[in-house]
């Protein structure tokens, strides 16, 4: 049985250039590794002076991988 997650995180902060560094960060890539971790996909939308948008959508096997992943 599969299932499917999604999450979005929006704030209204100074935001960044996604494309002068897309995954420079620890934050950034610890994050990459976790939704990669589930198999998932992970969207950066910011700007500066307009905040970030980041939208994860992963594919679960079973309720035990949340569990486990959590």
């Amino acid at each position: 049985m599969s299932h499917e997650l999604q999450l979005e995180v929006a704030d209204s902060g100074v935001g960044f250039a996604v494309d002068t560094c897309p995954w420079t960060g620890l934050g950034l890539i610890s994050m990459r590794e976790r939704v990669h971790s589930i198999d998932g996909d992970i969207v950066i939308h910011a700007a500066p002076g307009w905040g970030t948008r980041i939208g994860v959508t992963g594919r679960l096997q079973s309720c035990s991988v949340v569990m486990q992943t959590a």
